[in-house]
């Protein structure tokens, strides 16, 4: 009867040791998704910007003529980011120094130059070194902006396109291997396969300089000049003189690569 009694009393303390553990183990475990729940809270998450509010500020420097006439239409249409965060702030210094690289000291010598020696009132237009800019893509981080570059000084009138590309979240510039997947090695063949094929077919074979060819193996991926489209696309650049003669113009088209 005695070891009967000490057996249940054996088998009560074992339940109750086990009862205590088991409660110390879900506080534990209580404790330490309360300890979870409080360390997200006080995490802050990061949000991306996916698109932005901006604008396109026009600076213009124009020249007029003694009768007030605009002798020289020089201006340049400059992105600037409507917000203070400091990927904007990025953007927008980036912005004001390429205002301040089209309106270099020694740009404005050579177009006073061009003003005072051979503009004449009778031109039935203004001489031009001008850079319109749009838009052409606000979303999924991303941010470009396309130039149409007019340049007339009594001569040929050229005209050239260029582009911007920025990362809304860091501010940076976007390359073309930013864009793209794949190693650079990889983006850069992508790209001469659709860009070679288009400039053979959008210029005659009579346009083409000799060393075209030559002119566009030489081409890293950095001197491709380029904008994102509306749609996503990548649009491509051939400037005037680079494959062809000056009559030939640009050549602005669709990559197909998004």
């Amino acid at each position: 009867m005695k070891k009967t009694v000490k057996i249940l009393l054996f088998a009560i303390l074992v339940f109750a040791l086990c009862l205590a553990v088991c409660g110390c183990a879900a506080k534990n475990t209580d404790e330490s998704a309360d300890k979870q729940e409080s360390k997200a809270e006080k995490t802050p998450k990061i949000e991306t910007i996916d698109s932005v509010k901006c604008k396109l500020e026009r600076v213009d420097e124009s020249i007029t003529d003694e009768n007030g006439n605009v002798g020289v239409s020089w201006f340049f249409d400059k992105l600037v980011i409507e917000d203070s965060n400091p990927a904007a702030k990025i953007i927008n210094a980036d912005m004001e120094q390429k205002t301040s690289e089209f309106f270099a000291d020694s740009k404005r010598q050579e177009i006073t130059e061009y003003f005072n020696n051979i503009y004449d009132s009778q031109y039935n237009q203004a001489f031009l070194n001008t850079a319109e800019g749009e838009v052409s893509y606000n979303s999924n981080g991303i941010i470009s902006v396309s130039y149409v570059q007019d340049w007339f000084m009594g001569g040929v009138h050229n005209r050239n396109y260029d582009g911007c590309t920025y990362d809304l979240n860091t501010g940076g510039r976007l390359s073309l291997a930013d864009l793209l997947s794949g190693s650079e090695a990889e983006v850069l063949t992508s790209i001469q396969n659709v860009y070679w094929d288009a400039i053979v077919e959008h210029y005659s074979s009579g346009d083409l300089f000799d060393e075209a060819r030559a002119t566009f193996e030489a081409k890293t991926l950095d001197d491709y000049k380029f904008f994102v489209g509306e749609d996503g696309e990548i649009y491509l650049i051939a400037d005037t003189y680079e494959f062809a003669n000056g009559a030939a113009g640009a050549y602005v088209f669709a990559s197909g690569l998004l």
